[in-house]
């Protein structure tokens, strides 16, 4: 089932970053902040193709790397990605975000789209969007 929310359409994207295994995106209009959580399978596209996933958080940037340790910031192969495609990234403005079933699509201009994915049966929390002073949607597993 598809349901498209009535939410962020002409926000901008003012940041996407992680902490450990967390993805962080935050997002602004003219008058309110709206912020998305993640701990799940993330991709993104540009017209198709793959920019960057959360599996890039697990592999060392730089190759030869013995004492690879994926939660340090700017270590992994996300982070490196996320800084490559940071000028295309910065400042999209948000088109739609809508859900599939329990996975979420957020859709940009510039033929960008970020896709977050279920991955797991447990019983917990995957994805959190929320504005300053709202939850608005909990997405668990």
């Amino acid at each position: 089932m598809r349901r498209l929310l009535n939410i962020g359409n002409g926000y901008k994207l003012k940041y996407l970053k992680r902490t450990l295994d967390l993805i962080m995106m935050g997002f602004q209009n003219d008058s309110s902040e709206l912020f998305i959580h993640a701990v799940c399978f993330f991709r993104a596209f540009k017209k198709g193709k793959l920019l960057f996933t959360s599996s890039d958080l697990y592999r060392p940037k730089s190759e030869g790397n013995e004492s690879f340790d994926w939660t340090s910031p700017g270590a992994t192969i996300f982070d490196k990605c996320v800084e490559k495609h940071n000028s295309i990234l910065n400042e999209l403005i948000l088109l739609k975000i809508q859900t599939k079933g329990k996975d979420l699509e957020l859709t940009f201009e510039k033929g960008i789209k970020f896709q977050m994915l279920i991955d797991t049966t447990e019983e917990e929390e995957k994805i959190r969007v929320f504005s300053d002073n709202e939850e608005i949607l909990v997405i668990y597993s």
